[in-house]
């Protein structure tokens, strides 16, 4: 079953917030291996994708069965994020505003932007 989420631009910034923060106190409790730096915890553990310039960053992402991957429009028109099999679909996502959706399956799964077909997008679900 899939799970659908609007967050609101204040909500998604207060969770990145605490994301980051979380990345920032991980990286400076590690003490096996010190060449782990902030961006590449948080690269590792991301599940965030940015919407803007016509495209999805990262267009290839890597999570988790029941984790919740969320898509947030930081362009000044409005996108999509819609299944290839129809499993799920965000309708409009408007200028800053975001969509999540939780994968309870694993598998890889393409997307694409209904308005814009020629972004496209792979979320690779791991059990």
């Amino acid at each position: 079953m899939l799970h659908f989420t609007v967050w609101q631009p204040r909500t998604r910034a207060m969770i990145l917030a605490v994301s980051i923060s979380a990345a920032v106190l991980l990286v400076g409790c590690s003490s096996d291996d010190s060449s782990n730096t902030v961006a590449e915890v948080a690269q590792v553990d991301t599940n965030e994708i940015v919407i803007d310039d016509f495209r999805f960053t990262p267009a290839t992402t890597t999570v988790k069965v029941g984790v919740a991957v969320t898509w947030t429009n930081q362009q000044g028109v409005a996108h999509t994020t819609t299944a290839s099999d129809g499993t799920w679909d965000s309708g409009s996502i408007g200028t800053d505003a975001s969509f999540s959706n939780t994968f309870d399956e694993a598998g890889e799964f393409s997307y694409f932007c209904a308005i814009h077909p020629s972004m496209t997008g792979t979320i690779t679900v791991e059990g």
